[in-house]
């Protein structure tokens, strides 16, 4: 497949090795999604696992947030922050109320400090930070519209808790980098 990339339509070595790239991380990606998938149905969680995984992926690959450097790191990262996010901090009761500010606040912290993106991708221009700040605060700010015009119950439970989790790991990213950053100054 990739021999015929190169000599029908010209690809070069470096968009070789992108393709590449891109087929193991959906490989990688695609396999954590379903280990943690079979775990969710053992445990009667799979449905809320799936919410999880929906309210994650659309402000995540906007906003960034820590990276491991190993997949067997980024998988038992991914998975304790799902079975914190699906599993124990819905035990926590919380109001509407709360959950609302909550959100409005998460939203003025990724405004402020996002995106946080990997060590081994390039810094984003000035349009592609305000596109990704645009992006996730409308996604929040549409969860707070849906929290508000729902009953609070379990999925919309969860959907907050990813939120907030995603938000403290932005932060946690946020400190990392500025500690690297003034560590790399020092040197």
């Amino acid at each position: 497949m990739f021999g015929y990339l190169q000599r029908e339509l010209h690809y070069s070595d470096y968009e070789i090795e992108l393709i590449k790239y891109f087929f193991k991380m959906m490989c990688c990606e695609l396999s954590k999604f379903i280990f943690m998938g079979v775990f969710f149905i053992y445990i009667d969680l799979f449905l809320e696992y799936v919410v999880a995984t929906i309210v994650l992926m659309s402000i995540r690959t906007m906003i960034g947030g820590l990276h491991c450097k190993t997949y067997a790191g980024c998988f038992c990262f991914t998975f304790a922050f799902f079975i914190a996010s699906v599993v124990y901090l819905p035990m926590i009761p919380v109001s509407k109320l709360l959950v609302l500010i909550c959100l409005l606040v998460c939203i003025i912290i990724s405004n402020y400090i996002g995106p946080i993106t990997s060590v081994y991708r390039k810094t984003p221009t000035g349009i592609v930070i305000r596109n990704s700040k645009i992006h996730v605060s409308t996604i929040v700010f549409a969860y707070c519209i849906l929290v508000y015009i729902m009953p609070l119950n379990q999925y919309i439970e969860v959907g907050f808790w990813v939120i907030i989790a995603q938000t403290i790991q932005l932060m946690v990213a946020y400190i990392l980098k500025k500690r690297r950053c003034t560590n790399e100054a020092q040197d």
